[in-house]
């Protein structure tokens, strides 16, 4: 499988946007938490894209800038940042934003409070996730809860 295919699923695994043929089994063929590091060095710039968009989806808190993972994963930091911008359609900030709203969503979903599910996913206090939910949703956390009890 080319290393673009597979950044591809592992892109559409963290924005919840999943080809029909989609496995899990895809994203973990064999990569270990502990070895992003030599995964990326032996698979170049798309092995690292793939090993830190893998680390972050483990863990949404993870607050590394794309330069701290640059010098982490010991790629060029200018490469990593038009790359990642190129297979994943959007900048790290944003794509990172996605991804924590969508987490957030789920612990939302069973039964987690707001500020709770905050620090969970990164953010220092409920109002940063707030603003994000927003900004990506269009509704706010609580709103969000509101709506998926009137559906249930």
């Amino acid at each position: 499988m080319p290393d673009d295919y597979l950044i591809y699923q592992a892109v559409a695994y963290n924005t919840g946007l999943r080809p029909l043929d989609f496995h899990d089994s895809d994203l973990v063929d064999g990569l270990g938490a502990g070895d992003f590091q030599e995964h990326a060095v032996h698979k170049g710039i798309f092995g690292a894209i793939r090993a830190m968009t893998m680390a972050i989806q483990d863990d949404p808190g993870d607050n590394r800038s794309l330069r701290e993972w640059s010098e982490a994963l010991n790629v060029d930091f200018d490469e990593l940042s038009r790359t990642f911008t190129t297979v994943t359609g959007d900048h790290f900030p944003r794509w990172r934003a996605s991804l924590r709203v969508n987490a957030a969503r789920k612990l939302l979903d069973r039964g987690e409070n707001v500020g709770t599910a905050a620090r969970k996913v990164g953010y220092s206090h409920a109002t940063g996730l707030t603003k994000t939910f927003r900004e990506v949703l269009g509704i706010t956390p609580s709103g969000y809860i509101r709506q998926r009890r009137w559906l249930h």
